[in-house]
């Protein structure tokens, strides 16, 4: 049987007609066409329900703000609020005290002219008209009306800082064939209790230093009160702390009666800060009070006056020149090695003969 045959006995067996005839396919294709057709009809709806949504909202905005063109701050009714004061901003303008004593130190350890010094405290104080020959200027800070600089004798003491009369007060000494450049500030300590000074000298320590209660009275062996007067080219009785911080040079001889040891609690020392230049002839002092002066430059030392150098060494780690020349050195030449700032020694050769080693090491040897 051919395979013509075969299909058309196949054909009988199931149909002999067509499953799938051209009136089938027209339906299909209408049964597709007619399920699109309702979205086609409610786009145009939608879109008109939006538009009137929208104009229902434009509306009622312009009935409630007016003119939508007009800019809300020409509305006069409408008053602009002013910027708020920060905190900072406020604390910027109020000045301290402590504020002031920066300011002073920053700017006369800083290059100026004394034209541009006294513009610039002027605007925070008060300059005291002083005598035209007066070798200095003063001025006061946070004074109230009820103080008259003009009725202070000197300069001022605790009293007025306390009564809340006066802030500050700044004294500049300017240089001359007989002083040099020196300033001095006093104010209160913040418990109120004490009246701190602050002087400062551009030769020889370049530094501000510091001294509680300048103006209370010191008290020392008659001997050493009597030197540091001459020093100061003031009266003993009446020497303070304030002159002691502004020692620079003292010389203690004690070679026309027995020697004089000075006592480990001698508390006067301490307010020896600017102390550069010390002489001590038949006057014993312990390495320990040599370090409560922290500037000592240079040092002599005569007469029997040396039990322990070694011990004295910790006090004149600072010290650039030492005399020991007529002294009774009892060290070695080792011992004065250990003084780290040491340039120029000035010594017995009979008592340190191998000096040359502080030679090998740069210092200066003297006889």
């Amino acid at each position: 049987m051919s395979r013509k045959n075969i299909e058309k006995a196949i054909n009988r067996q199931i149909s002999e007609k067509p499953l799938f005839t051209n009136s089938d396919r027209q339906r299909f294709y209408e049964g597709v066409q007619n399920q699109k057709r309702p979205w086609i009809h409610i786009v145009p709806k939608v879109v008109t329900l939006v538009i009137t949504l929208l104009l229902i909202s434009g509306v009622t905005y312009i009935w409630n703000t007016g003119n939508p063109f007009q800019s809300p701050a020409a509305d006069p009714s409408i008053t602009p609020s002013p910027p708020p004061v920060t905190e900072e901003k406020e604390k910027e303008e109020v000045l301290t005290v402590q504020d002031v004593v920066n300011q002073i130190q920053e700017t006369l350890t800083s290059p100026f002219l004394p034209d541009e010094v006294d513009e610039s405290f002027r605007e925070i104080g008060e300059k005291i008209e002083s005598q035209p020959d007066a070798p200095y200027d003063e001025y006061v800070f946070f004074k109230t009306d009820s103080y008259d600089p003009q009725e202070s004798d000197g300069i001022p003491t605790i009293e007025p800082f306390q009564n809340g009369d006066l802030g500050l007060y700044l004294q500049i000494q300017w240089p001359s064939e007989e002083t040099g450049f020196s300033v001095k500030i006093r104010y209160l300590s913040e418990d109120g209790e004490q009246l701190i000074e602050e002087q400062y000298a551009i030769l020889p320590i370049g530094k501000f230093l510091k001294v509680k209660n300048p103006d209370q009275p010191v008290k020392m062996p008659d001997l050493i009160q009597q030197a540091v007067a001459n020093s100061l080219n003031k009266s003993p009785g009446s020497l303070t702390r304030s002159d002691l911080l502004s020692l620079e040079e003292l010389s203690i001889d004690a070679s026309h009666r027995e020697p004089l040891t000075i006592e480990e609690d001698a508390e006067y020392l301490k307010y020896m800060k600017a102390l550069r230049i010390l002489y001590l002839n038949d006057v014993k002092i312990s390495g320990k009070l040599l370090k409560d002066l922290p500037n000592l430059e240079q040092i002599t030392f005569i007469g029997d006056i040396i039990s322990d150098f070694s011990s004295m060494s910790e006090g004149l780690q600072k010290v650039r020149y030492l005399n020991i020349r007529n002294s009774n050195f009892d060290g070695t030449v080792e011992d004065l090695l250990q003084l780290e700032s040491l340039n120029i020694v000035t010594l017995d050769q009979t008592v340190i003969p191998n000096y040359e080693k502080l030679q090998f090491e740069g210092i200066d040897v003297r006889f």
